[in-house]
C-alpha cells in the first residue's frame, strides 16, 4: 500500500512502473482529486472508494 499526500506524481510514477498492472484502488475525501488519480493509473481494474 502506498499512502499520497500531496505527492501523487511520484506515486503515479512508482506505481506505473510496476510490470504488473492487474488491479488497483484509489481512496480519497476529494472525488476530483480520487477520480483525477485513479484515471492516471496503468492497471485493468481501478476501484474508487470516496468517503
Amino acid at each position: 500500500m502506498l499512502r499520497v499526500a500531496d505527492d501523487a506524481e511520484a506515486i503515479l510514477r512508482a506505481v506505473n512502473r510496476a510490470p504488473y498492472g492487474l488491479t488497483s484502488a484509489v481512496f480519497g475525501r476529494d472525488l476530483d482529486r480520487t477520480l483525477a488519480v485513479a484515471g492516471r493509473l496503468r492497471a485493468g481494474q481501478v476501484t474508487v472508494d470516496h468517503r
